[in-house]
């Protein structure tokens, strides 16, 4: 099921012309049964290409969110992980604190929690 107000919000973007692209951790062959699922509750999919799911020995969504930037201009991420938002991985705690205080104004205005 969808979080509260998620369908609502994503069906208004899609009516707007809005490209909505799915980036997870699932593994590509799970693409088409998310898919199914997506549809079955109402949740717009706008074609295969917009889901971009964990491939083989590359987990970062980094290079993910990289690939949708080569033809569409982000204007809002949605996550419930820090990872969802910015590449935190692979950096000290103390790198991760600065990149969090650089992206502090992002929180609540691109990157929704």
């Amino acid at each position: 099921k969808a979080v509260a107000g998620a369908k609502d919000f994503l069906q208004y973007a899609n009516d707007k012309g809005v490209q909505i692209y799915y980036v997870s951790d699932r593994t590509t062959k799970q693409v088409e049964p998310t898919m199914e699922n997506l549809e079955k509750e109402g949740i717009p999919v706008q074609g295969k290409d917009h889901f971009l799911f964990l491939e083989e020995g590359v987990k970062s969504k980094e290079g993910r969110r990289q690939k949708v930037q080569e033809t569409t201009n982000l204007v809002l991420l949605f996550g419930d992980y820090l990872l969802d938002f910015a590449e935190f991985s692979k950096t000290s705690h103390e790198d991760r604190r600065k990149l969090l205080d650089q992206l502090h104004a992002e929180f609540g205005s691109k990157f929704i929690i």
